[in-house]
């Protein structure tokens, strides 16, 4: 029998085996870590702040940090008082000279769409959320695994189907929203 398959010799310590029975009998012993653990992570990201600008916590999931930002810089955007538009959308659109209201509303919808694609990207779950139905079944199954596997109804099926179908929208949604930060990110200033 291999060593590593052996799980009745193997023994998990948090820390070591004499602080974690220290911990084990302290009262509020594992809360105490717990705190000390998060002061020192905040140490940490603080002192990488202020030294380089940013933190290895904030470069983890540096697409949703980036997303958080944008969303609230663009948002903040659309309620100041802006002054005009772009001059790339009369020639991306084809609007005449005199349609300078066109060229006002086309730029409000241009900066809603970004502004919902960086919310997508930050709340997913607030647009589309995994089927109660579904996650019903799986949740109180013993065996996960051998759950999935399983054939599903004709009625799960359907739901999933709907399921991945609005969650495609949605992705090419923010595709376009996406492309269009890109195409007009020169364009965000007044």
């Amino acid at each position: 029998m291999n060593k590593i398959d052996d799980t009745d010799d193997f023994e998990f310590y948090h820390v070591s085996k004499k602080m974690d029975w220290l911990f084990d009998h302290l009262p509020y012993g594992w809360r105490i870590y717990d705190k000390g653990h998060a002061a020192r992570g905040w140490t940490i990201s603080t002192y990488q702040k202020i030294r380089y600008g940013c933190s290895d916590k904030e470069c983890w999931n540096l697409d949703l940090t980036l997303a958080k930002t944008i969303h609230a810089k663009l948002s903040y955007f659309k309620k100041m008082k802006r002054m005009g538009y772009p001059s790339r959308i009369c020639s991306d659109y084809g609007f005449t000279d005199k349609q300078e209201d066109l060229y006002i509303q086309k730029w409000e919808e241009i900066l809603d769409e970004m502004i919902w694609t960086f919310d997508f990207i930050n709340n997913s779950d607030k647009y589309v959320s995994f089927p109660e139905e579904l996650l019903r079944k799986h949740t109180n199954s013993e065996n996960l695994s051998e759950d999935l596997k399983r054939e599903k109804t004709p009625q799960e099926r359907q739901i999933w189907d709907q399921y991945m179908k609005k969650c495609e929208d949605l992705n090419i949604r923010k595709q376009k929203g996406l492309e269009l930060f890109s195409k007009y990110i020169e364009h965000l200033w007044d």
